[in-house]
């Protein structure tokens, strides 16, 4: 299942609160998922 697809499956579940680790990049010393970051915020309800 992708994370959108997860994502939403539990919003629709009533989840009040998502917590989302991308441990791709742990220990690499790069930046944060920027593209991970800037897709969230707008797909979910506040």
């Amino acid at each position: 299942m992708k994370l959108q697809d997860y994502c939403k499956y539990v919003e629709d579940l009533g989840a009040g609160e998502i917590m989302i680790y991308s441990i791709d990049r742990d220990g690499s010393r790069i930046k944060f998922d920027l593209n991970l970051i800037n897709w969230l915020p707008n797909r979910f309800r506040y």
